[in-house]
């Protein structure tokens, strides 16, 4: 019993943290910054630069593959990986 309201709390958990990242990339002010049409590697590269960060290849590889066709799931995707880096 423990271990299954364990398990469906970390589920809630990350649900939560799915739909806050997706809410910050479908923002008006993250999506003027990152308009839709950029390409992955320049959503990349442009959102590592802002948070100041340096990427390995295999980091921005990585987070490249993540961010996917580049749709609002995959750019969340990125940032939260970004974040994770700190």
């Amino acid at each position: 019993m423990i271990e299954e309201r364990h398990r469906e709390w970390v589920q809630e958990l990350e649900n939560k943290e799915q739909t806050a990242y997706i809410e910050v990339v479908s923002g008006l002010n993250f999506t003027a910054a990152f308009p839709p049409g950029m390409s992955t590697q320049d959503f990349v590269d442009k959102l590592a630069a802002a948070l100041g960060r340096t990427l390995s290849q295999q980091e921005r590889t990585a987070m490249i593959a993540a961010l996917g066709s580049g749709d609002v799931a995959g750019r969340a995707a990125a940032l939260r990986m970004m974040d994770a880096k700190i």
